[in-house]
This record gives structure tokens, sequence and C-alpha cells, in this order.
């Protein structure tokens, strides 16, 4: 097989990862955030942190979207560039939760 269809099948893998995972946020995702917004009166962590949650699946449904559109016209370059932006929901995820757990 050829190198680009190699790389162009793990990226598929790792946008078909991230769709699920916006399947696992609808019943998960909105309940915590809501048991976390009443819990986080004045730690400002804790607010962005819920807010994360929220606008969870908007840069991986838009990362999908043009990972799909783009899949056979483009270089991998291209692809890596949607699957990057698919990951910036779950890296700003856990920098925060990070960040909340050494402050307290």
């Amino acid at each position: 097989m050829d190198m680009k269809v190699i790389v162009a099948v793990v990226f598929s893998l790792v946008n078909l990862l991230l769709a699920l995972s916006v399947l696992a946020w609808l019943p998960l995702g909105l309940l915590g955030a809501a048991f976390l917004a009443e819990a986080a009166n004045s730690n400002p962590i804790a607010m962005a942190l819920v807010l994360a949650i929220l606008a969870y699946p908007v840069p991986i449904i838009a990362a999908i979207v043009g990972f799909i559109r783009h899949r056979h016209a483009v270089t991998n370059r291209v692809l890596l560039r949607y699957t990057l932006l698919g990951l910036t929901s779950p890296t700003l995820i856990f920098c925060l939760v990070l960040a909340w757990q050494l402050t307290e």
C-alpha cells in the first residue's frame, strides 16, 4: 500500500473515534456540564470547563465535515489540519481539568 493511503486511513480512524465521542457526549457531557455549572459558583476555571464541555462537538463536527469533503482531492497535510482541528476539544477539556485540579 502507498504511504498516502495508510496515513489517510489513520486520519479516518481518528475522525471516526472523534465522531463516536460526540455520541457519548450527548448524555454524559450535557448532564455533567449541568451539575458542574451548579457546583462552580466562583471558580473561573470550572466555568471555562463548563463552556468547553458545552462547545465540545462544534470543532469536531466542523473537522469531520471538512475531512469528508476533502478526503479524496487533497494531500495528507490538509487532512491532518482537519484531524488536528477535531482534536482541539478533547485537548482543551484535558488542559482545563488539569488546571482545575492544580488550583485546588
